[in-house]
């Protein structure tokens, strides 16, 4: 998306009032107007740093899943949440696994009685 470079008022020391309002009336309406069809833009993934991926888990079994978020440094950072966003049958069946998540991998559990293949995205 390209913004339109703001307005800066450091040489207008002098300026009047009219100036201002000018600029509020129509430099600054533009910019704010195409900052929200920007946002509206924005998906699920843009707004949160996650990583989501999609398994199959045996009934009853655990699954292994690496980790891949990580921070400004590049360090792994442990999810705070998951959804499962797509689920065939059994999808209501996937819990978080008995294994505490840690900073290589989280751990989901499938309690049902088939398996079932979801689609998870774990949040920072």
């Amino acid at each position: 998306m390209k913004f339109t470079a703001f307005k800066e008022f450091r040489g207008f020391v002098n300026s009047n009032i009219d100036d201002v309002v000018a600029y509020l009336r129509a430099d600054l309406k533009k910019i704010l107007v195409e900052l929200q069809l920007g946002l509206n833009k924005l998906s699920f993934g843009d707004n949160f740093e996650s990583f989501s991926t999609t398994v199959t888990i045996a009934s009853g079994a655990e699954a292994t899943i690496r980790n891949e978020l990580r921070n400004d440094r590049g360090n792994p950072v442990i999810p705070t949440q998951r959804i499962i966003v797509r689920g065939k049958d059994g999808a209501e069946d996937i819990v978080d696994g008995d294994t505490d998540w840690d900073a290589n991998h989280v751990y989901l559990k499938n309690v049902g009685s088939s398996e079932a293949t979801v689609t998870v995205v774990f949040i920072k």
